[in-house]
């Protein structure tokens, strides 16, 4: 039996007329990837394994004719092609989630559609559904996690919550506020570690890093402890992986009082030093389909006052200097 080929770059497969589609699933295990950064991400954002992902990726490459991306250790990279590909597709998307809006039943009573990024999510925004829906009257509102990417798309998301450092922010977005990102430790890391006085020692030893050595690198730096440090410690893919791990390993995570886990309200976790630094936003993407909403704005002024509340009151973490009487 003789083997099907691949078409070439540039042949187009004709049927009545009309140009011939690449295979759906091809084209979203593309369009997730190039989206979310990673084809783990991507699987796992429809539900499938980043070995299918990479299956179908290359699948689609051979229907083309041409390469589309390259992967390796520093994550993916888009060639020219692929980069053409992925920028039609997300205005295909985008155009096919808006038509699909304007068909269904009224927006009104539909459900508000959230997705922030994991620690906030998880630790402020989720306590406070019910009473989003109290206030507002949503007959249902859906929270997911994202990352926190530079370029949201919101295909099928009313409203998007990232974090975003000074130096990378995104264009189109209200920003929310801007937290104060402090040091926490569990008592028994303090009891370890009682001669650490200053901020900058911090650096000489294991810390608890969320996606990247990045914002340890910015923290210190901030404190007046900047150089080429070697950074150690483990580094976990998300803030509520991170957060927990700080009172099991221990080693100092940053926190924000948006973001803190369980184990400050106990005392088992304590904030290290007296430090105020901010090291970038929590910033708001808003779907313009959603911004035409009646509550829209209502919503976002709310937002921004609870988040203002949370950043001014106490949160219960103590603060302490290893070098005095850790309490």
């Amino acid at each position: 039996m003789a083997q099907r080929r691949s078409p070439k770059a540039g042949s187009v497969a004709r049927d009545g007329g009309e140009a011939a589609l690449p295979p759906l699933n091809l084209v979203r295990s593309f369009e997730a990837t190039c989206r979310l950064g990673s084809m783990r991400r991507a699987g796992d954002a429809i539900g499938i394994s980043h070995s299918v992902v990479s299956r179908n990726i290359r699948y689609l490459e051979d229907w083309m004719g041409v390469k589309l991306l390259l992967a390796g250790p520093r994550g993916i990279h888009l060639t020219p092609e692929g980069l053409s590909l992925y920028q039609t597709l997300r205005k295909a998307f985008g155009l096919i989630a808006a038509t699909t809006e304007e068909l269904r039943a009224d927006r009104q009573g539909g459900p508000l559609r959230i997705g922030a990024v994991a620690g906030l999510a998880g630790k402020w925004l989720t306590p406070r559904l019910p009473l989003i829906q109290e206030i507002f009257g949503w007959p249902e509102v859906r929270l997911r996690t994202v990352d926190p990417i530079p370029a949201a798309d919101l295909v099928d998301m009313d409203l998007m919550i990232t974090y975003a450092t000074f130096d990378r922010m995104p264009g189109d977005v209200t920003p929310l506020i801007s937290p104060r990102v402090f040091p926490l430790v569990s008592r028994r890391w303090i009891s370890r570690f009682d001669g650490i006085d200053q901020p900058g020692r911090l650096a000489e030893m294991p810390l608890i890093h969320e996606e990247s050595r990045e914002q340890w690198k910015l923290w210190l730096e901030q404190v007046g402890a900047g150089g080429d440090h070697r950074l150690t410690g483990p580094i976990l893919s998300n803030a509520t992986l991170a957060y927990d791990a700080a009172d099991t390993v221990p080693s100092p995570v940053l926190a924000t009082r948006f973001t803190l886990p369980g184990g400050a309200g106990d005392g088992r976790l304590v904030e290290l030093f007296h430090t105020d630094v901010r090291l970038g936003w929590y910033v708001l993407f808003v779907a313009p389909r959603f911004a035409q909403h009646p509550a829209a704005a209502a919503f976002i002024d709310w937002l921004k006052q609870e988040m203002a509340a949370t950043e001014a009151t106490q949160d219960g973490t103590q603060r302490t200097d290893p070098a005095g009487d850790g309490a």
